[in-house]
Order: C-alpha cells, then structure tokens, then sequence
C-alpha cells in the first residue's frame, strides 16, 4: 500500500495538474488557429489535428414549401406514419427538382480538432 498524501501535498498536485492543463489548453488553441489558417490536416507521427471547413445543414422543406409547384398532395406522398407524421422532405424536394445547389442551407463555422492516432 503507498501512502497517502497530506492535504497540503493533494492541493499541490491538484494546483499543478490546474496550470499543466491550461498550459495545454492554451497550445491546443495556438496549433487549431494555425490548423484553421491553413485550411488542412497535419498529421505529425501519431498526432493529427483535423481541419474541417464547416457542414451544411439543409432546408429541405423550407425550399419545397416555397416552390410553385408544391402541393399537399405531394407532401402527403412523401409522408409516413410511424407514432407520428414524419415528411421526407428531401423526397419532396428531390422530386420538384430542388438540389443542394438551390435548397436554402446554412454552414457551420470551420473548426479544427486535435488528437491522438493509435
């Protein structure tokens, strides 16, 4: 059995493990900015932080909605009944000829992240 650590000695440890991880929070911050300023991957041996230049998010029936050729009836066609409605909306879209090239989205901010290959 090892033994124990005086009070004084826990708060020491727990101090140093406190400033070690800002130390690392604070260089995980410096080498995402440069990531996101490069916009791409670096890989070192087995360490990689990962750029990624944001993800669309789709409005699919925003844009069906507001097509003129939309009707319920095709709504309903693209619609399922599991224990509540669930339209497909892709589907409707899809089918009045709205593509990702014209369907209203957004894009999420780029981001990097950093971790530690196997």
């Amino acid at each position: 059995m090892t033994n124990r650590l005086t009070d004084f000695e826990l708060a020491q440890k727990m101090e140093n493990w406190r400033l070690a991880k800002e130390t690392m929070d604070d260089l995980a911050e410096e080498i995402q900015n440069e990531i996101l300023l490069r916009q791409s991957t670096f890989t070192m041996g087995n360490l990689r932080c990962t750029y990624s230049g944001g993800a669309r998010t789709f409005f699919w029936e925003k844009s069906a909605r507001a097509h003129p050729q939309f009707t319920p009836e095709l709504e309903q066609s693209h619609t399922e009944l599991i224990q509540s409605t669930k339209t497909d909306w892709k589907a409707v879209a899809n089918e009045l000829g709205i593509t990702t090239v014209n369907v209203t989205h957004t894009k999420s901010s780029p981001k990097a992240t950093m971790k530690q290959l196997k």
